[in-house]
């Protein structure tokens, strides 16, 4: 690693932490400037050199690449040394847990594929132990009522309003029977000859008549159920219909995972710190995020 320095408008010559590519080699330190200046340049020579062997040093003990150890100095100070690597040791196994002798953690992912799986088994873990970081509306986005439970409940309702149409099927049963014996409208029997077959046919006149109204009803549950329930029946309000009805909603997982992480970022529910990920570059892919400390 190459030291960067700029010259101050009074000729003294500084160090700067930039991607600037000005070197003490291309300073143009003359007596006129005096010890000083050279003292400080040489100062900061010795500085990088001791602070490469530590690293190098790191790297080797650790199985780090340089370039990590580099990145966490950057991010926690020169000063700060890796005190242990646990392989694997990320709440997944996606990552490796790096602790710092400072008492800070950093999750080190091969890369961003990996932090994101992470991400994806943690939101999975939360959806699943119902330990859900994200409120009602995003949860109502990924839910819907699954054909077993919308053929149960649409059931229910139609065997509920069916007695409403009971009496209007009897009289069209009626009719239809009427017309079906009107060759026996003489007979002195006729009246319970018609009573007789309309018992027989009710029934089924019935059945059909709940079948056609549970699948409509499933129809508008599977459409809409919030709107079925609420608008269409007026059993709850809009604020306690999750609390009465959202135990049959079925939530999409996968589809709530990949909304979660499109949203915050797969870091977001990594760190408990800041929610922010480390690209380590110089052609390293691995990505550090801040668990603690």
């Amino acid at each position: 690693m190459m030291v960067s320095f700029f010259k101050d408008d009074q000729g003294r010559v500084r160090k700067i932490d930039s991607d600037d590519k000005v070197s003490s080699n291309d300073l143009n330190i003359d007596e006129a400037q005096g010890k000083v200046a050279k003292s400080l340049v040489n100062q900061a020579k010795a500085n990088d050199i001791k602070t490469l062997k530590q690293v190098n040093m790191e790297s080797k003990e650790f199985k780090l690449d340089d370039a990590v150890i580099m990145k966490l100095k950057a991010l926690e100070g020169d000063d700060v040394d890796v005190e242990s690597v646990e392989d694997g040791a990320s709440s997944f196994g996606n990552g490796d847990l790096i602790t710092l002798d400072n008492g800070s953690q950093y999750i080190s992912f091969e890369d961003s594929q990996a932090m994101e799986r992470e991400a994806q088994d943690q939101i999975r873990q939360d959806l699943e132990e119902d330990e859900i970081p994200f409120n009602a509306d995003f949860l109502e986005r990924h839910q819907s009522v699954n054909d077993t439970n919308a053929r149960l409940l649409a059931q229910d309702f139609a065997s509920s309003e069916l007695s409403g149409y009971e009496d209007g099927l009897a009289e069209e049963v009626e009719d239809q029977v009427r017309d079906d014996l009107q060759d026996k409208e003489d007979d002195d029997d006729f009246d319970d000859l018609v009573g007789t077959e309309v018992q027989k046919r009710l029934p089924k006149a019935l059945e059909e008549k709940e079948l056609e109204l549970t699948e409509v009803i499933q129809g508008k549950i599977k459409d809409d159920f919030r709107h079925f329930i609420v608008h269409d029946e007026g059993l709850v309000s809009e604020e306690d219909f999750q609390k009465q009805y959202g135990k049959w909603m079925h939530l999409n997982i996968d589809e709530a995972i990949e909304d979660a992480i499109s949203s915050d970022g797969a870091e977001h529910f990594i760190s408990h710190i800041d929610g922010e990920s480390h690209e380590v570059g110089n052609d390293n892919d691995n990505v550090l995020v801040k668990s603690n400390g």
